[in-house]
């Protein structure tokens, strides 16, 4: 009996205890002390504990409405993280915020305003790495390339990217041939001029670029498409050369068989004597200046002027684009075949960039590993170009402009620079650098390659005419009459042995450096066209502009319309030309007062 009324006591205290545990507390005390909502209810480590000593089960449902409640409110996660911090900030203080006039707003206009000024602010284009090969080491090339002062590849992408928002026609997220194909809108404007696309046409179109025939568009597709018309995948940018085997700067000359008469391979003495007349007979529209096209064999003539062909010999590359992520193993396979055949790379592989061999040598071996070789991507660059291109050329802006912004101690300019052109020179090789726009201003962004207005080009070869390069003296693509007549002692300069006679390996080995928009250069290795430089300034007498007919910067007799003796007074140095600078000088002193009417004019008045 007793021993039963203990028991009874102890449990009813139990129940009493654990009742008053489960009981909220009220809401002035939980107003009172903020942090009764977190300390006044008990853990589950604490309820077990308990549980476990009265040997009663816990009520799981009441902590599960806790822990419920809990993660509902961030301000309590928060308090438990730093008991030091309110765990939550008062309704008032909420509502204070809140109610604030013009917070909210302001902040929202602030972000507003930050992020309109970075979307208005262009993100400057980011240079693309070229790496040339020239007989003297690899010349590595930075070049900035702009479309109508945008980052040349932008254009580019919009194209790619209308063309899956085309292909996309349900706006489910999924670009399709067949939505494409039934995009008569933009499939009628892809097809500028040609009748629209039957049925099988469609399914001929989707059968050729759906390469993994599983009916979507993939950017590889895209682009295979795109370049339809050229025969190859377009691409914002894209590096296209050849290079001989055996340089000979004879092999692809024009010039050079005229000068050679009797075809030994050489000019000698007579024939460097005979030269300017040669070269002067060849001149078949008789303007006094000789033009590439002029020396054209009737078969180039056929196929076309631009449309110079690789001969057998040309097939390494001349040049190729160091992208992020370019496979070294290529590298570890062509640098040695050019440079080095059959051997380790070494100092002497690079004679004319001794400094590039030490940069990518950082073992100190004298031979260079596929790591080493990876520098190329990295290292500083020998020449920094700046190529812009414009859709709307006038006047005062042309359809390109090429720009040297920086080259190395090796490299140097050489001879006369235009806007669209630039020459450097390297050891014993020659740079013929240009940039040239679209073929045809007016023509629509979807003909021709599907777009290729939006696709820039590098064309870089050997296949160039040494002998007229070093016989055009300010490099303008043109011989004038005075660099035809001066060639004798030009090339005489070239005679390194002193022998009297002039061999091709005497002359400097010529690269074309092309960039091009548009197709330009279509699928040959051609000379691109350069616009001869100005030849008179706004300084220069009138007659003499006016008298300059052909455009090559001299007043020759032939042109010259004054008696003989008057030629010879304006020619102060009596080599048959005339050139600005003479024709200014004359002007000057004819204008001049003399002595006596200079001293009327001085005289005071009469009173």
């Amino acid at each position: 009996m007793t021993q039963g009324w203990r028991l009874w006591l102890f449990t009813l205290l139990v129940a009493a205890t654990f009742g008053c545990e489960r009981s909220s507390p009220s809401p002035t005390a939980a107003k009172a002390t903020p942090k009764a909502t977190t300390a006044g209810k008990a853990s589950p480590a604490v309820a077990g504990a308990e549980a476990k000593a009265a040997d009663i089960p816990q009520d799981t449902g009441s902590d599960a409405a806790a822990k419920a409640e809990q993660e509902k409110s961030p301000a309590a996660k928060e308090g438990e993280k730093s008991p030091a911090t309110p765990a939550a900030a008062s309704p008032a203080s909420e509502a204070k915020t809140e109610d604030k006039p013009g917070a909210a707003d302001a902040k929202a206009d602030k972000v507003a305003d930050s992020s309109k000024a970075l979307e208005s602010k262009p993100e400057p284009p980011k240079p693309e790495r070229v790496a040339i090969f020239t007989p003297g080491g690899p010349l590595l090339v930075d070049v900035t390339m702009t479309l109508d002062g945008h980052p040349y590849n932008q254009a580019f992408d919009e194209q790619l990217a209308a063309l899956l928002k085309a292909a996309d026609s349900d706006e489910d997220g999924a670009a399709t041939w067949q939505e494409l194909m039934d995009n008569d809108e933009y499939v009628k404007e892809a097809y500028s001029g040609q009748p629209a696309l039957n049925e099988r046409q469609k399914r001929d179109a989707i059968k050729q670029y759906d390469l993994n025939e599983d009916g979507h568009i993939q950017k590889q597709e895209a682009t295979a498409w795109l370049g339809r018309d050229a025969g190859r995948s377009a691409a914002a940018f894209r590096v296209r050369s050849s290079r001989a085997y055996v340089p000979n700067s004879r092999t692809h000359s024009r010039v050079w068989p005229f000068l050679d008469r009797d075809g030994n391979g050489e000019l000698s003495a007579t024939e460097l004597d005979a030269a300017g007349d040669a070269l002067l007979r060849l001149d078949a529209d008789d303007d006094q200046v000789l033009t590439l096209d002029e020396l054209a064999s009737l078969r180039e003539q056929l196929l076309g002027q631009n449309q110079m062909y690789a001969t057998n010999d040309s097939t390494r590359d001349a040049a190729i684009h160091l992208e992020p992520g370019y496979t070294i193993e290529r590298l570890d396979y062509m640098l040695p075949d050019i440079y080095s055949p059959h051997q380790t790379l070494s100092p002497e592989s690079f004679p004319a960039l001794p400094k590039l061999f030490a940069q990518l040598d950082k073992s100190g071996e004298e031979w260079l590993d596929r790591d080493e070789l990876a520098r190329l991507l990295t290292v500083e660059p020998h020449v920094r170009l700046a190529i812009e291109f414009y859709s709307t050329p006038t006047a005062e802006q042309p359809a390109a402009k090429v720009a040297l912004l920086d080259h190395s101690e090796e490299v140097q300019p050489f001879g006369e620079a235009a806007s669209d052109r630039l020459t450097l020179s390297l050891g014993g090789t020659r740079l013929a650098i240009s940039a040239t726009g679209a073929a045809t201003p007016g023509q629509p962004m979807m003909a021709y390659g599907g777009g290729a207005q939006n696709q820039l080009e590098l064309m870089v070869h050997d296949q160039e005419d040494a002998l007229f390069e070093e016989i055009d003296a300010n490099g303008d693509g043109r011989l004038g009459t005075r660099e035809m007549t001066a060639c004798r002692e030009r090339l005489a300069t070239r005679d390194a042995n002193g022998d009297g006679a002039l061999t091709a390996d005497e002359l400097p080995y010529s690269m074309i450096v092309a960039f091009m928009r548009g197709g330009v250069g279509g699928d040959g290795f051609y000379p691109p066209p350069r616009t001869a430089p100005v030849a008179t300034s706004a300084e220069a007498p009138e007659w003499f502009r006016h008298a300059d007919f052909n455009g090559d910067g001299d007043v020759s007799r032939r042109e010259f319309l004054g008696e003989p003796a008057r030629f010879q007074e304006i020619d102060g140095d009596g080599n048959g030309f005339v050139d600005a600078s003479e024709a200014t000088q004359v002007a000057k002193q004819a204008s001049a007062p003399t002595s006596d009417a200079a001293a009327e004019a001085s005289a005071p008045a009469p009173e």
